[in-house]
């Protein structure tokens, strides 16, 4: 299996109970360990799944920039203003899951709901 993201909804009451549903699944190859994030107070639940999809976009961003120093103006406005925009989330530390070396990422979207995500590669 090629690397590739994965975002799945899960019915759970926590998210160990999540991510236990999903563990040695296909869609999140090797993956064995995940880091829970806090759901911030007052969010709805489509904010916080794009502020995950937003946590890809700084990933890339900052994988560019570690492949071809320095990363443009333009790129480092769009990483600024998608910081500022989900301020209330810990961005850097959920754009770290997108690396295929780290842990799955788990968010509760409602009580009873949570979003696992990640990159699944073989091993």
């Amino acid at each position: 299996m090629p690397e590739s993201p994965f975002e799945i909804t899960i019915d759970a009451s926590n998210a160990k109970k999540a991510f236990a549903k999903i563990k040695g699944s296909q869609e999140i190859g090797f993956k064995k360990t995940y880091t829970e994030f806090s759901r911030p107070k007052g969010v709805r639940e489509a904010t916080i799944v794009q502020a995950v999809q937003n946590s890809l976009t700084i990933h890339d961003l900052d994988m560019n920039g570690k492949k071809d120093p320095p990363i443009d103006k333009s790129e480092t406005k769009k990483r600024i203003s998608i910081i500022n925009k989900f301020d209330r989330f810990p961005i850097a530390r959920m754009s770290e899951v997108w690396d295929i070396e780290k842990p799955a990422g788990v968010i509760q979207l409602n009580p009873g709901k949570y979003l696992c995500f990640g990159i699944a590669h073989e091993e």
